[in-house]
């Protein structure tokens, strides 16, 4: 009995595979023979350092990039020169970090784009708008205000509404690609446990992430990459942050190199009480030739709108 057990588990296909995937532009070899397994129903990781290769590894899987070698398999199914049509029709959907949905949407228009609820050949905007009332209150809870735009939304918000869009198509496979990035902690403490709910619902989730305890909290297994390359499959649970973080570096994260402390000069920008409406006011900074001026604060503090205005966009 034990042994036939095994051997069910052993015959179920991994929901993903891709082996000895490459991918090389121009000079750079940006993917070499690169393999990811990831288990049906489970949560798997994707950690790296800028330029390990991650982004490319996504794109190929999603159809956008070809690869120049390797194999990739969806719940046992091989697909060769794949399209972004195809690896969608398989079940496997996308949640990027960018903001893809248009801002002048409303949310119904955002939810459905593509897929419009009519009533004979019209479109029914009112239809659409109380049923995507309806799955984001049944999915996550969240409710809007009537007529609510996308522009409107949160970071948070966004990102939910992007994994509702997704969750129509009834997915196999979703891949979150650095969707934490613009959330404050309460707001990336939820979507944790909207992807742990998905989990436990019989999705399978890739989470690409620079944040390493996210990762340890969230996944059942971890692929590091590094240089173009999977260099280890690890178990959050018995490896530390640290050693996942060594992994990706090839090196202590404590050995830092630092270039020699340069004296800047003059100021080449200088900024005195400048305002723009609702979005800041009063706001004082100057940066001198040599310098590194850093510039933050949560979402809606303004920071995007500044920047904006210094190249005439506001």
């Amino acid at each position: 009995m034990m042994g036939s057990a095994i051997a069910d588990v052993a015959a179920v296909p991994p929901a993903l595979h891709l082996r000895g995937i490459s991918k090389r532009f121009g000079a750079t070899q940006a993917l070499d023979g690169v393999n990811l397994r990831v288990e049906a129903g489970t949560i798997h990781g994707l950690v790296g350092e800028n330029g390990a290769g991650k982004s490319t590894l996504i794109k190929v899987l999603a159809g956008i990039h070809r690869a120049d070698a390797g194999r990739l398999s969806i719940h046992g199914q091989p697909f060769d020169n794949f399209t972004p049509r195809q690896v969608e029709a398989a079940g496997v959907h996308f949640i990027h970090q960018e903001r893809l949905l248009p801002g002048s949407f409303s949310v119904g228009e955002a939810l459905f784009f593509g897929q419009e609820i009519k009533r004979g050949p019209f479109l029914d905007r009112r239809a659409q708008e109380r049923e995507a009332a309806r799955l984001l209150d049944d999915y996550f809870a969240m409710r809007l205000p009537a007529g609510a735009l996308v522009r409107d939304l949160d970071s948070a918000q966004r990102q939910i509404l992007q994994v509702t869009r997704a969750l129509l198509a009834r997915p196999k496979v979703l891949v979150f690609d650095e969707p934490s990035v613009s959330l404050v902690k309460q707001e990336v403490d939820r979507l944790l446990d909207i992807v742990r709910r998905l989990r436990d619902e019989g999705l399978t989730i890739v989470y690409i992430s620079h944040y390493l305890q996210e990762i340890e909290s969230l996944c059942d297994q971890v692929t590091v990459l590094r240089n173009g390359r999977d260099v280890a499959v690890v178990d959050p649970a018995l490896t530390s942050t640290a050693q996942i973080a060594r992994l990706m570096v090839n090196r202590e994260v404590g050995e830092q190199y630092f270039r020699a402390r340069t004296l800047p000069g003059a100021p080449v920008l200088q900024l005195r009480g400048l305002g723009a409406g609702r979005f800041y006011d009063g706001v004082d900074l100057s940066v001198r030739r040599g310098e590194v001026l850093g510039l933050t604060g949560l979402v809606g503090s303004g920071a995007k709108e500044l920047l904006k205005s210094l190249f005439g966009l506001l």
